[in-house]
């Protein structure tokens, strides 16, 4: 089916804090897709972030997102992340960060560890 992404991010940085954002939408040209409310998907992020000294950071994520955006009674999903980078060496990483979000019964809740490499 033909589909058009529209997409906006920004990544800005002065010396210890940081803040990433994020803007995507798809639209969708499917029949299927119009009748379960899916032609149109939607989603942003918006990161802080301060980098404490050389080795240690902290963050957090909003996340807001819906795959079903002209479906009725379908609410956008949200999760926020809340976490700490350890850079072992400049680009290698280690990043942990808690879990939250507004699923029933802490559905999707949890932590995440993570390694990153830059290259």
């Amino acid at each position: 089916a033909p589909a058009t992404l529209l997409e906006a991010h920004a990544d800005w940085h002065w010396q210890s804090i940081g803040v990433r954002a994020l803007f995507a939408q798809w639209d969708i040209d499917n029949d299927v897709a119009k009748v379960i409310g899916a032609d149109t998907m939607t989603g942003f992020y918006v990161e802080p972030s301060y980098r404490v000294n050389d080795k240690v950071g902290v963050f957090a994520r909003y996340n807001n997102w819906n795959t079903a955006a002209n479906a009725v009674g379908k609410d956008d999903d949200q999760q926020v992340n809340v976490g700490v980078n350890y850079w072992i060496e400049p680009r290698v990483v280690l990043k942990a960060d808690l879990q939250n979000t507004n699923k029933p019964n802490d559905e999707g809740d949890g932590f995440n560890l993570g390694l990153g490499l830059s290259f």
